[in-house]
């Protein structure tokens, strides 16, 4: 059977979910206790989900002027009322559904979401890079200096333009970018790896992206320029990926 059936896949998936069959290593096996929460197919429906109505949910919910980002089953949203008002509407969502769609882990003027900083001061959005640190790296690696080799010590040069990229996409002003490049100079120095790779990667950037060093009397800063010809390069890239994806004939066979 040639073509989309909407049906058969329904069918499938409705197997998988209610009687809970699977197939391991060609052969067919039922999950007898527990859930199908956290399998293979499970997941990925959760984020069809999340996808497809977050839209339509949010539109009614919250007002057209706030942010909502999301990522995977995770999302954050900017809110300009009260607290309590906020809490409400959430509630009011997640009573629409058998079980809490919404779970609530913070509510303040500054949140970290992934590897981002994001802080609402004065009402202006500002971001930066979000560094977590949960133990000694130091201690930690001296400890075990066999069996843990950080991406820095694998390849600095792939860590240090990595991170180059993220300071200027992340951060949104001039002193927490200067402040990130500061904190890469001393991860840098942290592993003992050579000055001059930092300043040798910072103007291969600059030549990537066509950015010239601006000298006085300034008119934009170079954290502002880079920001500029990067985001163009990702909407670049972004628009000849979707162009890829019209070109393309999609085809699916069922048997």
């Amino acid at each position: 059977m040639v073509g989309d059936n909407t049906w058969f896949s329904s069918q499938l998936v409705r197997l998988v979910l209610e009687e809970q069959y699977f197939i391991y290593n060609y052969k067919l096996y039922r999950q007898t206790a527990g859930s199908a929460s956290g399998s293979s197919l499970t997941i990925p429906l959760v984020y069809i989900y999340l996808y497809y109505w977050r839209q339509h949910l949010l539109q009614d919910l919250i007002n057209k002027n706030e942010l909502i980002i999301r990522c995977q089953d995770e999302a954050i949203i900017t809110w300009n009322r009260s607290e309590d008002e906020l809490r409400t509407i959430l509630a009011t969502a997640n009573s629409q559904f058998p079980q809490p769609i919404w779970n609530i882990t913070h509510i303040g003027s500054s949140i970290h979401f992934r590897d981002i900083d994001l802080t609402n001061e004065n009402r202006i959005f500002q971001t930066c890079v979000y560094h977590a640190r949960m133990f000694n790296d130091k201690q930690l690696l001296s400890s075990f200096p066999d069996i843990i080799q950080p991406k820095i010590k694998q390849d600095p040069w792939k860590w240090l333009r990595a991170a180059m990229l993220k300071a200027i996409r992340y951060c949104s002003g001039h002193d927490t970018f200067r402040e990130e490049m500061l904190e890469i100079k001393w991860q840098l120095e942290s592993y003992k790896i050579p000055k001059g790779i930092f300043d040798q990667t910072h103007d291969e950037i600059l030549q990537d992206f066509g950015v010239t060093v601006v000298y006085p009397p300034y008119t934009r800063s170079n954290c502002e320029l880079m920001r500029e010809h990067v985001f163009n390069y990702d909407r670049y890239r972004k628009a000849k990926k979707q162009a890829r994806k019209r070109t393309s004939i999609p085809s699916s066979v069922y048997t």
